[in-house]
């Protein structure tokens, strides 16, 4: 595993991290020591059993530790590559008092890929419920819900605002990060338990409220689409953007590719990033790429 030369890397949006291979992963699994009390599980927000998915891997049972996986989680591709494992399951390995952690996130990324790539096996699903469960937003917090609620055997339907599902994955994180066919895939696994999706439904406008009364239940997972702005003369010049707008025009109005996309950005000569986050270094990342 590891990051393709930046010298590479910087004139185009092809994925940095180029992952493990098969070997590397196994290794990497072996250095796992199995805790009775696997502190990693608690520092996963999600509480997937990390220890029996690892070992799957070690045993060389991809298929298995893909199983184990999507017991608590049906987005395995996009956490392993963007969950801030070194705060969570990672920053709680015993390992990392004495060495380096397991690296959880790159073994969660290396089953689902080998699994996208040999064949997706959807986990069951319960008997019809009869119930029908509205989901108001494709993001993160959309999908998960629809998917877990569709396993357990009621009728979803996802309503999206915009003309791609996939909310913050899509719009807001580049594909150097996190590819565009890694977020379609799994959202398909979830459309494929039987989830539907109704894209540029917005909930308010294109669809009242009293429109889903007849719903048994609405989750809302409108997500944080908004920016904020420090409030300072100057914020609306011509070329200010905030990192959302950048971002969005960028990854899912393909900015990057004007003329051919007839969404543009303003380029100059120099760029200046107000903050330092992810986000803020998302937008320094894709501004250097765009030269």
């Amino acid at each position: 595993m590891g990051d393709r030369p930046a010298d590479v890397r910087i004139g185009d949006f092809k994925e940095v991290d180029t992952g493990l291979t098969p070997g590397e992963a196994i290794a990497e699994a072996e250095r796992c020591l199995q805790c009775k009390k696997p502190l990693c599980v608690k520092g996963c927000p999600v509480c997937i059993d990390i220890p029996a998915f690892i070992h799957k891997v070690a045993e060389g049972d991809f298929r298995g530790a893909a199983r184990a996986l999507k017991e608590q989680n049906m987005l395995p591709a996009i956490c392993g590559r963007v969950c801030p494992q070194e705060t969570q399951c990672e920053g709680a390995c015993v390992l990392g008092i004495k060495e380096t952690p397991i690296r959880i996130g790159a073994l969660e990324r290396f089953v689902a890929d080998w699994e996208r790539q040999n064949g997706i096996e959807l986990p069951e699903t319960a008997r019809p419920t009869g119930k029908r469960v509205a989901v108001v937003g494709s993001g993160p917090a959309g999908l998960t819900a629809a998917a877990e609620l569709a396993r357990a055997g009621h009728a979803v339907t996802i309503f999206e605002s915009l003309h791609e599902a996939g909310g913050v994955l899509t719009y807001g994180i580049p594909a150097f990060r996190l590819p565009d066919d890694v977020v379609r895939a799994e959202i398909d696994q979830v459309l494929d338990l039987g989830v539907r999706l109704k894209k540029n439904y917005l909930v308010g406008r294109s669809l009242s409220v009293d429109d889903l009364l007849g719903y048994d239940a609405v989750f809302l997972a409108t997500g944080a689409g908004l920016p904020a702005f420090m409030g300072i003369p100057g914020e609306n010049y011509n070329g200010v953007y905030s990192a959302n707008e950048f971002l969005t025009r960028v990854n899912l109005m393909h900015a990057d590719a004007f003329p051919e996309f007839d969404t543009p950005v303003l380029h100059g000569g120099r760029v200046a990033v107000i903050g330092g986050g992810n986000v803020a270094m998302d937008a320094a990342r894709v501004a250097r790429r765009m030269g």
